[in-house]
């Protein structure tokens, strides 16, 4: 089959997998993978059938398959880094940071090829606030700062190891001194 062929084929698979008709989608990527196996756009449907049918972690993994067999094609790697933002947001928040980063650097590998890709710019803003709100609302659970919301400022603040250390030790000391002062008190009596 010749390209024009092949680009019949990837619209086609494209207007299936929109519409819905996820089996016809699979046999048109097969016969894709058929006449090229290393064929990057059949790796790029297959990637998008299986966020179709929401796969994510296994589009993922087709579509950086797609991005390593055509390196020089910019929208492969936004569109791998697309998909990396979609996983992060499936994941806790404390956790999807290094998914974050994966995704920023599948942008800036598509600024490498094209110094002004558009949505590989805009991606990697978007992350960049996401991972700023994630910083931020991680932080604001941490003991230190739910304490100082519950509880002012002036009235008590956590004391460092240090400080919490002598408080214990000056604490055993005044329990020792008591129990001593209550034996000596006892014998006399």
């Amino acid at each position: 089959m010749d390209s024009s062929t092949t680009y019949d084929l990837r619209q086609l698979t494209a207007a299936a997998i929109e519409r819905g008709d996820h089996a016809s989608a699979a046999d048109m990527i097969a016969t894709m993978f058929a006449m090229n196996p290393n064929d990057a756009n059949a790796h790029r449907q297959w990637a998008r059938l299986l966020l179709a049918k929401n796969d994510v972690d296994s589009a993922v993994e087709s579509m950086r398959q797609a991005a390593e067999l055509a390196p020089l094609d910019p929208s492969m790697r936004v569109e791998l880094a697309q998909l990396l933002i979609q996983r992060a947001s499936r994941e806790h928040t404390h956790f999807r940071d290094r998914t974050w980063k994966a995704a920023r650097a599948e942008a800036h590998r598509a600024i490498a090829i094209q110094s002004n890709h558009e949505g590989a710019h805009r991606l990697i803003d978007w992350i960049d606030e996401q991972r700023l709100v994630d910083s931020i609302t991680t932080a604001d659970r941490t003991p230190q700062v739910m304490l100082e919301r519950t509880t002012p400022a002036r009235e008590f603040k956590m004391p460092n190891t240090t400080a919490r250390m002598a408080n214990n030790h000056a604490i055993l000391w005044a329990v020792a001194v008591l129990v001593l002062f209550s034996l000596l008190v006892l014998r006399l009596t």
